[in-house]
């Protein structure tokens, strides 16, 4: 039963290892400069300072090397931070948190509703 129990935290480990991976790498794999992208979006410009790009990139860390960009990230991850919003510039977790609370809210209410409707039923 142990040798069970560890084989599937094992896999656990592996399986969150590879979603972890995934997750870091899929804006890689949608292609273009991030930084480009975000300054453009702020700017509306096309035409940016290349040492602006620059320094975007220094500051989000995008000059290092990609695996240690991943450790980076997934150390912040575990540690709960997520990084601030291109949009808004407010921590990402503030942001998680506001929509949150909607959704239990909405599921709470939504529970109760199917609750209410299953009584009288009789299902």
């Amino acid at each position: 039963m142990w040798m069970k129990i560890l084989q599937r935290l094992f896999l656990l480990c592996v399986m969150m290892l590879i979603v972890s991976v995934a997750a870091f790498l899929a804006p890689v794999a949608s292609g273009g400069d991030p930084a480009r992208a975000i300054l453009m979006a702020h700017t509306g410009d096309p035409n940016l300072d290349p040492a602006a790009v620059e320094a975007l990139k220094v500051e989000l860390g995008l000059d290092r090397p990609m695996v240690e960009q991943y450790f980076v990230w997934l150390g912040n991850a575990v540690q709960g931070d997520f990084g601030r919003s291109f949009a808004s510039k407010q921590p990402v977790m503030g942001e998680i948190a506001r929509a949150l609370s909607v959704s239990v809210t909405l599921r709470c209410r939504a529970l109760a509703i199917a609750i209410a409707a299953a009584l009288p039923l009789g299902t």
